[in-house]
């Protein structure tokens, strides 16, 4: 009789411990991890990183990888240089469609040197003319977003060999000059894919 209520009392035991662990609200879902967002200062500079949501004044943006590769789609970078692929998703947080653009994204590298950014290979770097997309995942020179609409695409960028810190800048650039934008930047290491 004892050697039952010691098999019985181990038993409840094991199931106490096994509804414990099992009902603390735990889930064999994938975790996501929260959004962050971060909210500008009024003629700041603002700083970011790969994963993080940006507020501009017009959009938000999220850079969600970057990486360095030898050509895209059949384009291949001039000697000495490489191409940069982001991958960056929009949303639209304005009351009213706005215009988008690929030079509203520059691509920056560790150089202090005045020629160390370039705009992406959607548009000619001397005419600032429209050269058209590779693939449909690349997002085109000009484009809109309507009221609350959200946009995914890649921006490819022409950079010179030997160098693996970028930062992806954008710019609140008002029309009228009426007032002072803000400028983000999003940091990040590219590896070679």
């Amino acid at each position: 009789m004892k050697k039952l209520l010691v098999v019985l009392l181990s038993l409840l035991l094991a199931i106490s411990l096994l509804t414990a662990c099992s009902s603390g609200g735990a889930s064999n879902e994938p975790q996501q991890p929260e959004e962050t967002i971060k909210e500008p200062v009024d003629g700041g500079v603002f700083d970011g990183r790969i994963g993080e949501t940006i507020r501009t004044y017009f959009y938000d943006f999220k850079i969600t990888e970057a990486y360095l590769c030898p050509d895209y789609y059949g384009y291949t970078p001039e000697d000495g240089n490489e191409l940069l692929v982001v991958k960056i998703d929009l949303k639209n947080s304005m009351n009213s469609t706005i215009p988008m653009s690929d030079l509203d994204f520059q691509a920056q590298w560790g150089d202090d040197a005045d020629d160390a950014f370039a705009w992406p290979i959607t548009c000619d770097p001397d005419t600032y003319e429209d050269r058209g997309t590779l693939c449909d995942e690349q997002l085109p020179y000009e484009y809109e977003l309507k009221v609350g609409e959200k946009r995914s695409g890649e921006l490819v960028y022409e950079v010179p060999e030997g160098y693996q810190d970028f930062s992806i800048s954008a710019i609140d650039d008002f029309a009228d000059e009426t007032e002072e934008g803000n400028t983000y930047f999003v940091y990040f290491t590219a590896g070679h894919m």
